[in-house]
């Protein structure tokens, strides 16, 4: 029988930030705001579950809050939420709170153990949670958090299974899109790039998660942290 452990994942870039992984994060983070000088707010997402997006959103966050920017995280992925088991931090209160109940954003957001960096987790989650992103306190709120930090990272579900991110692109001012290499099917990826640009949304960067070994610009990240893949920026206009 499998057991279930309750461990937190931490990042890697927390674990071990002057490993050569940290590095190929703090490329691809320097990318993203080199080549999107405007960018506040951004979305990681991915076509399919599975593909990488939450440690992405994670490690990206870290690295920005190691360049002594003041970072919030969010999770806003409102039916698989990760992001406090990963941090080790209460999901009590969070992003739900705050658009239902009217929880002030002080006591949702939450402080990890990384400087500079905070955590909006999810909230507790309901059957309609999802709604609540495409709702106009969302919008404010998001207003709101673009004024108070350098950047804010939301961590969104995929794709192809549901819309939210669809409905999250329009809040934000970019996406950084995550694609397995191992285990993407082509058209898969294809075909969600195509749902967000149908609603025009600005994919401002890639990341090819377990691509080829043999690909001299790829990163390997060891299961002690993350799963094992190679990760590195690609083109997707």
């Amino acid at each position: 029988m499998a057991i279930k452990t309750t461990t937190p994942i931490y990042p890697i870039t927390q674990t071990d930030p002057e490993s050569s992984y940290a590095e190929a994060y703090r490329t691809i983070e320097t990318n993203i705001q080199l080549l999107s000088m405007n960018v506040k707010a951004f979305l990681v997402t991915s076509a399919r579950p599975g593909e990488g997006k939450t440690s992405t959103a994670a490690n990206l966050a870290i690295v920005a809050a190691q360049a002594t920017k003041r970072v919030l995280l969010v999770d806003a992925d409102l039916r698989h939420p990760q992001l406090a088991h990963r941090f080790h931090v209460s999901t009590n209160t969070g992003l739900t709170k705050v658009l239902r109940q009217g929880c002030e954003l002080q006591e949702a957001v939450l402080p990890t153990e990384v400087e500079g960096l905070h955590l909006l987790p999810s909230g507790p989650i309901g059957i309609n949670s999802p709604s609540l992103l495409s709702s106009l306190a969302f919008t404010s709120l998001v207003g709101k958090l673009k004024s108070k930090y350098d950047l804010v990272i939301f961590d969104a579900p995929p794709v192809l299974p549901v819309s939210d991110a669809l409905v999250l692109s329009r809040n934000v001012d970019g996406i950084v899109f995550v694609v397995d290499g191992a285990a993407s099917n082509r058209l898969a990826a294809l075909r969600a790039i195509n749902e967000i640009h149908k609603v025009q949304g600005k994919i401002i960067g890639g990341i090819l998660n377990r691509g080829p070994r043999d690909n001299d610009n790829a990163y390997y990240y060891t299961p002690t942290f993350d799963p094992p893949s190679h990760e590195s920026t690609m083109p997707l206009n």
